[in-house]
């Protein structure tokens, strides 16, 4: 052995060149590990712990690892369990590859710090290639749960230290617990490192986490994470505060990252963004967990996040994008989850319940515990499972904020329980209070032939909850194929503090499908008419404000739907009011079939429109029309009565003019410049008093 110290200057002949072009900051002396026995023909476990070991002894160095592999076929017998022995002030550097022997398992770890020699202090390994050999060291148990644990097969244990950076790494055919694991130390750089064929297809299902990184301060960047193998778990576990995690590309992983509070009791977390980074055909995205301190300053922004529970071990139902933990213990404050995207893969093969398996999971079902100032804004969902975003906290929720999400065909699942009811864009259910809470601008869209979406938002009150003068649902749009799915539903009829729900729709029959809060509004953008529901309570007593020029000719109009004038002149219309309902035009008809629900022959046919109202002496009240032939100029009615040929035809509206007399109107003007239609109420029925005192209409109406 040759246990001369070499300088940087000797080595660069030996592939040194790519590793100054990148600029390291290198340890003054250089240890290459060829020059105490490493040959790269059988086990060179020994000579390289014996240069880690000369560059200790010298103050500290870096081991070089020349190009070519080296094999590493036996265990420490230091520490009985780990390959190799880290020492302070030594790092490790080189283009060549190690290789675990075949055999070598079962092993605890390959690089294991020696805590007697103290903290790993401003070091560095990069550039250099592990090779684990899943195959030559299969594994056929879960590590974890052995009794005692003997196969944990770690690359890298760190336990405490200030200032280390993994970089450019490559780590393959592994069937690990852990890649990077490192405790307690701190401010860890892990950048541009590869992890390849991690869990190397093995059916044994073990706990994994390719990095655990728990110390304040950490920067997670460009790494690539590939997952093989159905047991395989977790690429990032991070635990702690003042974090990065950004541009890294996740595949094929059960879970993509988990991230939790510092694991010291009552320590609260903060600073944490997870950023810009793509996880592929993962069973979860990003679990955000709170399980030993409250989580406070977390950002999760510009993730791409796929999600494809085929392939994968059952677990529990709960597959989603973004998540927060359910069973978590602590609080959750200033969370912004934003700009995101998360599409699904429908699944393929049967599993257990779904109930959960939303996009966005907003659920701390646990404890009593808080979501203060969360915000979920502009995040794409596309395909989910069940609920496009669900939301539920056993305590307060306080300044939480739903707004400029979109939504897109929720509850696509094909297999699995899944009531209706988590087949919505936004589920809101057991909340126990709310504070200044918002859900706005979000939009609810199924774009589906066969539709899956069953409500827009779902909201599930509870006595106490304070929804009426704290939850505000706002300027929402749901935008489906006509009666695939109701807006929203409130499921408990004796709650009397309904949220106020606004949405936008396209042009379709809501009144008659959507029970909703009073005061609640939909706007149709098709027709320009702002619906207003005006029944206190809950109900679908739609009454709807609209602007034109003149009385409408065409559309269907409801009793007490006003139109108000824009271009009003001295003594003219301010606007006009329904007072009977119908369309605003007339259709007949003669020389119709006896007795038959199909009408032949009908005139003018083209202006006859499904779901019109019929009036006839010989058919019963409410009769509709079912179906319309154009072509054969057929219009066939539902509940049709016998008789004899007759002439049919629709109700027609009838719109009233409210005047303005020297600039005053002729009725009270609502308190709002748009129209409240719930003051017009009140007008209506005042306008019907005087129409019938003036004999202008008859009870009868």
């Amino acid at each position: 052995m040759n246990d001369r110290a070499i300088t940087k200057e000797e080595l660069i002949a030996e592939d040194l060149t790519a590793a100054l072009q990148a600029k390291r900051i290198w340890s003054s002396i250089i240890f290459n590990i060829k020059d105490f026995g490493a040959k790269g023909t059988g086990d060179d476990r020994r000579a390289i712990q014996d240069a880690i070991d000369k560059a200790h002894e010298n103050g500290g160095g870096t081991v070089y690892i020349p190009s070519g592999t080296f094999s590493l076929g036996s265990q420490s017998t230091e520490i009985p369990g780990y390959l190799l022995i880290l020492r302070p002030g030594v790092s490790i550097d080189g283009p060549g590859t190690l290789r675990v022997g075949n055999g070598v398992a079962p092993y605890m770890g390959i690089f294991e710090q020696s805590k007697a020699h103290g903290d790993l202090n401003d070091v560095f390994y990069v550039n250099f290639t592990i090779d684990e050999n899943a195959v030559g060291n299969p594994l056929t148990v879960d590590p974890i749960h052995a009794n005692p644990p003997i196969d944990f097969r770690r690359v890298f244990h760190i336990y405490s230290g200030d200032n280390m950076v993994f970089d450019n790494l490559t780590m393959k055919n592994g069937v690990n617990q852990n890649s990077i694991i490192t405790n307690k130390a701190t401010n860890i750089t892990i950048n541009a490192c590869r992890f390849l064929n991690m869990g190397a297809d093995t059916t044994t299902n073990h706990d994994h986490s390719t990095l655990y990184v728990v110390g304040d301060g950490a920067v997670i960047t460009n790494n690539i994470f590939q997952a093989k193998g159905i047991g395989i778990r977790t690429a990032i576990e991070i635990h702690g505060q003042d974090k990065l995690i950004q541009g890294n590309i996740i595949s094929r992983y059960r879970i993509g990252l988990i991230y939790d509070s510092d694991e010291r009791n009552n320590v609260m977390a903060k600073t944490v963004n997870i950023d810009n980074n793509i996880m592929n055909d993962v069973y979860f995205g990003i679990e955000l967990w709170s399980m030993d301190g409250e989580v406070n300053s977390l950002n999760v922004t510009n993730n791409n996040i796929s999600i494809n529970r085929n392939g994968y071990f059952p677990v529990n139902g709960l597959e989603g994008g973004i998540l927060l933990y359910t069973p978590s213990k602590f609080s959750v404050r200033n969370l912004d989850i934003k700009n995101n995207k998360i599409t699904y893969t429908r699944d393929t093969v049967s599993r257990n319940t779904i109930s959960y398996a939303s996009g966005i999971r907003l659920v701390l079902d646990n404890l009593p515990v808080d979501m203060e100032n969360v915000s979920v804004t502009n995040n794409t969902i596309v395909g989910a499972l069940g609920s496009g975003i669900s939301w539920y906290c056993k305590g307060r929720n306080i300044n939480v904020k739903i707004k400029d999400n979109e939504i897109i065909n929720p509850g696509s699942t094909l297999y699995g329980t899944l009531s209706d009811d988590f087949k919505s864009g936004l589920i809101i259910y057991n909340n126990d209070q709310f504070i200044n809470c918002l859900v706005e601008n979000n939009r609810f869209i199924d774009t589906q032939a066969a539709p899956t979406m069953k409500f827009g938002i779902r909201f599930n009150g509870r006595t106490a909850d304070q929804a009426e003068s704290n939850l505000r649902i706002v300027n929402n749009q749901v935008l489906f194929n006509k009666g695939a799915a109701v807006p929203f539903k409130q499921y408990y009829s004796f709650v009397t503090n309904y949220p106020i729900f606004h949405a936008e729709i396209p042009s379709w029959d809501i009144r008659t499908v959507f029970n909703a809060p009073y005061r609640s509004s939909i706007y149709d953008p098709v027709s320009g008419r702002e619906y207003i529901q005006t029944k206190p309570g809950v109900g679908n007593i739609w009454r709807s404000n609209s602007y034109a020029m003149e009385a409408p000719a065409t559309g269907y109009w409801n009793q007490g739907d006003s139109v108000t004038n824009t271009f009003t002149v001295y003594g003219g219309n301010e606007r006009w009011v329904c007072t009977v309902g119908g369309r605003a035009h007339l259709h007949s008809n003669g020389n119709t079939t006896l007795g038959s629900p199909v009408l032949t022959n009908v005139t003018n046919v083209q202006t006859w429109e499904v779901g019109d109202r019929i009036r006839s002496t010989h058919i019963p009240d409410g009769s509709t029309i079912a179906a319309v032939d154009v072509t054969q100029k057929t219009v066939t009615i539902s509940n049709p009565a016998t008789g004899n040929s007759i002439g049919y035809f629709l109700y027609d509206a009838a719109f009233y003019p409210v005047g303005i007399v020297n600039g005053n109107q002729l009725l009270p003007q609502s308190d709002s410049a748009a129209g409240d239609l719930s003051s017009m109420r009140a007008d209506f029925n005042e306008l019907l008093k005087r129409l019938r005192a003036a004999g202008l209409m008859s009870y009868g109406g």
